[in-house]
């Protein structure tokens, strides 16, 4: 499975990459630098100046959860179970 370059921009840009840019039409390919001056981003496929100005959200029309989506947690119960006068008790979680 591939990962949309327009998730690895956002996500590059929430860790405080200096550069960014998505480089390809397939939207496949990510260019991400360090530099600390002089910060930017970009979509090379539309112009190489700086095309991505108010941040990928904005430009790709994403948001957190796109690019975050949440995991869903398994479900677990606390359980007493009594067999033969023998108490038992803990959590059973759903494989």
């Amino acid at each position: 499975m591939r990962t949309s370059t327009k998730i690895v921009c956002c996500a590059a840009q929430d860790i405080g990459f200096g550069g960014i840019a998505n480089i390809d039409s397939t939207y496949t390919a990510t260019h991400v630098d360090t530099r600390t001056s002089n910060f930017w981003k970009g979509d090379e496929v539309v112009t190489s100046a700086y095309s991505v100005t108010g941040g990928f959200y904005k430009y790709y029309g994403l948001s957190k959860s796109d690019v975050y989506p949440t995991v869903t947690a398994k479900k677990s119960k606390n359980i007493t179970l009594t067999i033969d006068d023998v108490t038992y008790s803990g959590t059973v979680t759903e494989k």
